[in-house]
C-alpha cells in the first residue's frame, strides 16, 4: 500500500509535498518542485516562515487549513493536512489559475458596467429632492446632490449672491467650477473636504462612491461660519471689479448663512451617512439591474433551448409515426403510464394519446385487445414493457394480439429500460414489428 501511494503521488499532476512539524521539507513529488523553487528551498530545508506558521497551526489543532499562493503566473490552493500518527503534514497543491482568470474577468466587467452607470439613473430623484426640502426648512443648511460630471440633480438652499452674481459672470462661474471639481477629487468615501472657493464662500463635499467608482457627490455651499469676521470690503471690491451692483450684492452677501462649526461637523455627519446610504443603494441597483440583464439572458436562453427541445420533440414524433413499427414508451417503472407512436395506438385499436397500461384502464373502456404467447395469455408481469421498465433488458420477443373479432397480430421486437442519473430504472421503450 506504501509503494502504491507513492507511486500514486509521484504520477499526480499536482504539487504533493510531505513536511515535518518543524517545517522541513521531507518528500516532494516533481510537479510540487515548481513550489519549492518558487519558495527557494529544496527537499530536506525548511519552508518560509509563512508557510511554515500553517504547518505548526496545522499540527497543534489537528484540522486541515487552506490557503492560496502564487507562483509565477500561476494560482494554487494549497491545503494543509495533519498526518498525525506521523506527526508530519501533507501538502497539496491544485492549480486554480483558470478559475482566478475568470473571476478576475468578471469582475473587470463588472467593474466596465459600473463605470457606464450615471447617479440619475440609479436614484430617484424626485424622492431625494423631497427629502432634500424637509432637510433644508429643518435646519437651513444648503445641500445639493451633483453627479460625476458636475451637473446638478437635485439642490436646495441656493444663494442669491452664487446664482445672480457668482454664476452669472464669466470669470467668477469659472471659479464655481474650478472649485467643484476641487471640492470633488480626492476625498475617500466616508470622509469630507471643507474649501473656501475663489469667491470666498466656504463649500464642503463628501464623495458617493460605488465599487471603485465615484459617480456622484454631496455638495454643501455657500455659507459662512458664525465665529469668523465677515470682510465686507473684501465684497465689495469683487463687485467692483467684476462690475456687479455693489449694494445688491452686499444685500445678497447678508443672507448667506452663517453657521457654526459644530452645526457644519454635525450636517456633514448626517450628509456622510447619507451619502453612504446612497452609495449603497447605488450599488445595489446597479447589482440589480445587473442581475435582470443576467436573468434575462438566461430566460432567453431557456426559451431559444425550450423551442429546439420542441422542434427535436416534434420531429422525434414524426420519425416514430414514419416507422413501420409499433414503439411503446413507459414512462415509470411499475408500467403505470404507457404512450406511444401513432401505429402503437392503432394496433391495440385505442385512441392516440390515451393512456395504454393494462393496469389503468378506465372501466367503461372496452376490451379491445388481449396478449397471447405460445397459446397462453401474458400476466402482466411478463409483458416485455414491463419487463423492461423493472430493468430487464428483452431481445426477440414474440407475442400475438387478440383482437374481439378473433383476429390476430404477430409480433416480434425488443424492449429496452430505461435509467435515471442514479442507474435506477425508470420506465422502457419497447419497439415491435408485424411478422403476421
Amino acid at each position: 500500500m506504501k509503494t502504491k501511494i507513492e507511486q500514486f503521488s509521484g504520477n499526480n499532476p499536482n504539487p504533493v509535498l510531505r513536511v515535518d512539524k518543524d517545517g522541513t521539507v521531507l518528500y516532494s513529488n516533481e510537479a510540487g518542485e515548481f513550489l519549492l523553487h518558487e519558495w527557494g528551498v529544496r527537499v530536506g530545508e525548511k519552508l518560509p516562515s509563512y508557510i511554515e506558521d500553517f504547518v505548526l497551526r496545522v499540527i497543534s489543532l489537528n484540522s486541515p487549513e487552506k490557503t492560496e499562493v502564487k507562483a509565477g503566473k500561476r494560482v494554487y490552493l494549497i491545503v494543509f493536512h495533519p498526518l498525525s500518527e506521523e506527526k508530519c503534514v501533507c501538502i497539496s497543491g491544485f492549480d486554480i489559475s483558470y478559475l482566478k482568470e475568470f473571476e478576475n474577468n468578471l469582475r473587470e466587467s463588472e467593474d466596465r458596467e459600473t463605470a457606464k452607470v450615471e447617479l440619475a439613473e440609479v436614484i430617484d430623484i424626485k424622492a431625494v429632492q423631497s427629502l432634500m426640502d424637509d432637510l433644508y426648512r429643518l435646519v437651513r443648511i444648503p445641500i445639493s446632490l451633483n453627479d460625476s460630471k458636475g451637473n446638478v440633480l437635485v439642490g436646495i438652499g441656493w444663494q442669491d449672491i452664487c446664482t445672480k452674481f457668482h454664476r452669472v459672470h464669466s470669470e467668477t462661474c469659472k471659479h464655481c467650477v474650478e472649485s467643484n471639481i476641487y471640492l470633488s477629487s480626492g476625498v475617500a468615501p466616508g470622509e469630507f473636504k471643507l474649501y473656501k472657493c475663489k469667491n470666498n464662500m466656504w463649500d464642503v463635499v463628501t464623495p458617493i462612491v460605488v465599487g471603485d467608482q465615484q459617480i456622484g457627490y454631496v455638495f454643501s455651499g455657500q455659507f459662512f461660519f458664525e465665529d469668523e469676521p465677515l470682510d465686507y470690503e473684501l465684497f465689495r471690491a469683487q463687485a467692483r471689479k467684476y462690475g456687479f451692483n455693489e449694494e445688491e450684492y452686499i444685500a445678497a452677501l447678508e443672507k448667506v448663512p452663517r453657521l457654526s462649526r459644530e452645526a457644519v461637523n454635525t450636517g456633514m455627519s448626517f450628509f456622510m451617512t447619507f451619502a453612504n446610504m446612497l452609495s449603497q443603494i447605488s450599488y445595489s441597483n446597479i447589482k440589480l439591474a445587473q442581475s435582470l440583464v443576467k436573468r434575462n439572458a438566461i430566460v432567453d436562453t431557456l426559451l431559444e433551448s425550450e423551442k429546439n427541445e420542441q422542434v427535436r420533440s416534434n420531429e422525434l414524433v414524426t420519425v416514430l409515426d414514419a416507422v413501420p413499427a409499433a414503439v411503446w414508451i413507459t414512462h415509470d417503472p411499475q408500467a403505470l403510464q404507457i404512450t406511444g407512436n401513432r401505429l402503437s395506438y392503432e394496433w391495440l385499436r385505442l385512441p392516440e394519446g390515451s393512456n395504454m397500461s393494462k393496469d389503468t384502464l378506465e372501466e367503461e373502456r372496452p376490451e379491445t385487445y388481449r396478449l397471447f404467447k405460445d397459446g397462453m395469455e401474458l400476466p402482466l408481469a411478463d409483458m416485455p414493457v414491463r419487463m423492461a421498465a423493472s430493468g430487464k433488458e428483452v431481445q426477440d420477443y414474440e407475442f400475438d394480439i387478440v383482437y374481439p373479432d378473433d383476429k390476430k397480430r404477430y409480433l416480434f421486437g425488443n424492449a429496452k429500460p430505461l435509467h435515471d442519473e442514479q442507474g435506477n430504472p425508470r420506465g422502457s421503450v419497447s419497439a415491435f414489428i408485424d411478422i403476421t
